[in-house]
């Protein structure tokens, strides 16, 4: 497949798909820069969710067929659930074209260096979910006329998109152009510094296990640079009646009924106490069928009152599950909710704040930064309670159980594994915001310790799904490429068992 250069997606046309149809420099560079942003976190989120949010065993549809995936160790090639490839190199290629008509020109210095970072976040997540992928090539069919781009290893993406990143975010200058038409900070360039920061420690840390000194050089970059200093700084999308959360249309539209909280997450939860539970989680106690659920009838957000849907069943399987359980149905268990959470109107979280700081826990942990990581930890673990109201005013957290509940899990990190606790609330932090984020920080981290989905017919021989295939559309018309990069990193096939290139078989961060 060639890659996506055009302003309006198509899914026909393959070998012209890296050919730019429309007149580029015509366009403001934010104005298309904006587009991309606000596009990122729908790039193929419907995939995500059935995969990255299912193997992390955070959410699961215990549907097959075109609702198959994570939470049946299966691959799945319907169009809208591998949609993320084309999204992926649609928002890069608009990301080449305003850095190659904004290069050496001061007017748009600060959209040319925004549009080089943006260009290697995509370019990251891309990598992260497929191993070896284009990128050096990507974008440059109207440029340079690539139609079929090559694919870069995984360990040259990194390194190509980290210096990137960093060198860009370095150029960001508050005395050039200020675009205040920029959706993400309205031009404010402390805070896409910030972000720009923020973006180098998380990456830069994907590299602990497989290359820990760039890593801990990334990282000390990034933190004396200056990463996200509140949740102020939170790389926030504002959504409105034209532009939905990126997966309000999944859980308020025709798939509502089919998304269900794990048993494991819910667990995990009101094992610790969590107060995030009850902003988090609905049940429609005693719900008989989709109708109660549409209906609202019997809701309850009272943690007590939860229950997640246990791992491994299907359409068939679950509703002896769901007897066993004491539940009227299927549909009696839990749910992300709906009206809050995952509304139309809820904000999309790129990067934020808690993430940023619980990662900093790690990096003081390995004596990468300077001060306690227990107090990164602490703080990281408050700000995700308090970004909750950040969601929606209904599911802020009285300041009371925010104190308690940071409380007991500095005293639990002091006690116990202190990667265990930091990993474990990555996990919570990033829930429905970030599936491809979790699922990366989970490959390299190994926490939350998981057992493995137990549904039977599996086509994996591994524990646990570890990338997403190389899409067959592509393969059919870039077939040399991909095989070439399937048989470089040593695989037997395309596998979704695969490691890519920074997922070890450990993590020994002592």
């Amino acid at each position: 497949m060639g890659l996506l250069s055009f302003f309006t997606s198509c899914d026909a046309g393959f070998d012209s798909m890296n050919v730019d149809e429309t007149a580029v420099n015509e366009l403001e560079p934010m104005t298309i820069l904006n587009d991309q942003i606000q596009l990122t976190p729908s790039s193929g989120i419907y995939g995500h969710l059935l995969y990255d949010a299912a193997i992390v065993q955070q959410m699961i549809a215990p549907y097959g067929q075109t609702l198959a995936g994570g939470n049946f160790n299966q691959d799945n090639q319907f169009p809208w659930v591998i949609d993320y490839f084309d999204d992926d190199y649609s928002i890069i290629s608009h990301a080449v074209d305003v850095i190659e008509n904004t290069r050496d020109d001061d007017f748009y210095h600060n959209a040319h260096q925004k549009a080089r970072i943006w260009k290697a976040f995509v370019g990251l997540l891309a990598t992260d979910t497929i191993g070896d992928a284009p990128y050096s090539e990507a974008g440059l069919g109207y440029h340079e006329g690539v139609l079929n781009p090559s694919y870069d290893t995984q360990e040259s993406i990194y390194e190509s998109a980290l210096q990137e990143i960093q060198q860009a975010t370095e150029a960001l200058d508050p005395n050039s152009r200020i675009e205040t038409n920029d959706i993400l900070y309205a031009g404010d360039i402390t805070k896409w510094k910030r972000f720009g920061y923020s973006l180098l420690l998380r990456y830069g840390m994907r590299l602990s296990e497989i290359a820990p000194g760039t890593a801990q050089q990334y990282v000390q970059a990034a933190y004396n640079g200056g990463v996200f200093q509140s949740n102020e700084d939170n790389a926030i999308i504002v959504r409105n009646d034209n532009y939905n959360f990126s997966l309000s249309g999944t859980f308020n539209g025709g798939e509502r009924h089919n998304f269900y909280l794990t048993e494991v997450f819910v667990d995990y939860m009101k094992e610790n106490d969590d107060p995030r539970l009850r902003s988090i989680a609905v049940r429609y106690v005693g719900a008989t069928g989709i109708g109660d659920q549409d209906e609202r009838l019997n809701r309850s957000t009272d943690p007590a009152d939860q229950i997640g849907m246990p791992l491994g069943h299907d359409q068939t399987t679950i509703h002896d599950q769901a007897a066993s359980d004491g539940l009227e149905s299927m549909w009696d268990y839990s749910q992300v909710d709906r009206d809050r959470m995952v509304s139309q109107t809820a904000p999309d979280f790129l990067i934020t704040y808690a993430q940023t700081q619980l990662l900093l826990a790690e990096a003081a942990e390995r004596n990468w930064i300077s001060g306690p990581a227990v107090d990164f930890f602490t703080e990281g673990v408050r700000a995700h309670l308090e970004q909750m109201e950040q969601h929606h005013p209904d599911m802020a957290i009285p300041q009371s159980e925010i104190d308690d509940y940071v409380s007991e899990q500095e005293q639990a990190y002091l006690a116990e594994n202190p990667y265990e606790h930091i990993h474990n609330q990555y996990w919570v932090a990033g829930f429905i915001i970030n599936p491809r984020e979790v699922f990366s920080n989970w490959r390299r981290t190994g926490y939350p310790q998981l057992d493995p989905n137990p549904y039977p017919d599996q086509e994996i021989s591994g524990d646990f799904i570890r990338r997403r295939k190389y899409v067959e559309r592509e393969i059919a018309v870039n077939a040399d490429n991909v095989r070439s990069a399937i048989e470089r990193q040593g695989w037997s096939g395309n596998n979704l068992d695969a490691r890519v290139w920074w997922d070890t078989e450990s993590y020994n961060p002592n």
